[in-house]
């Protein structure tokens, strides 16, 4: 009955995840170190000014026409300055927040499109630098997540879905834990042995 038990539950877990990876499969953002959106996490020495960009990945529009996010950090350093791409103007109001219209909409390569220019600098390197991204106070979808508009269809509103995670999650990390699962003292076997 435990080997069955120990099963379903490894089974349930497998199933879970999967499908929490599908649903966040399309209409990403995060910050990235790189324009291909391909580093996240990384080393920064302290007294020096980063590249970042806001770059949307797996874009399932054939243009972006704007865009609304909220970007906030915390840990050894700050974002200094966000710069749109394109004919951008910013209509938010509030600190952190961008709301991003387009006079011409850009157009995503292989699904990827950067939409801003970021830089950071780091104050201290002994403390993680964290960059998160969230909804503006008035999201337009009201789902608590950022959004762009769809450069075929003005009236289309999709929501962005953060890179890594939630919104609760860095989306940039520097001078912090780059790894994906931190090391455990239980060994698997000490694991197995609480199904006997």
């Amino acid at each position: 009955m435990k080997k069955l038990l120990f099963a379903l539950t490894i089974t349930a877990l497998l199933v879970s995840t999967s499908a929490f990876a599908q649903l966040n499969w399309e209409d990403n953002i995060g910050i990235y170190f790189d324009e291909g959106a391909t580093t996240y996490c990384g080393a920064a020495p302290a007294v020096n000014l980063y590249p970042a960009y806001l770059v949307l990945t797996h874009v399932t529009s054939n243009s972006v026409a704007g865009w609304e996010v909220k970007i906030t950090s915390s840990g050894g350093g700050q974002f200094t300055s966000v710069t749109p791409r394109g004919d951008a103007i910013n209509a938010a109001n509030r600190q952190y927040e961008y709301i991003i219209g387009l006079g011409t909409p850009l157009f995503p390569v292989n699904g990827t499109l950067v939409i801003a220019d970021m830089q950071f600098v780091i104050s201290d390197d002994t403390v993680p630098f964290y960059g998160f991204l969230g909804p503006v106070y008035y999201d337009t979808l009201g789902n608590d997540l950022p959004a762009y508009v769809d450069g075929d269809d003005l009236n289309l509103v999709k929501r962005l879905v953060p890179a890594v995670g939630g919104t609760d999650q860095a989306q940039l990390i520097a001078n912090g834990d780059c790894g994906p699962v931190d090391n455990e003292d239980a060994s698997f076997g000490s694991v197995k042995a609480l199904f006997r």
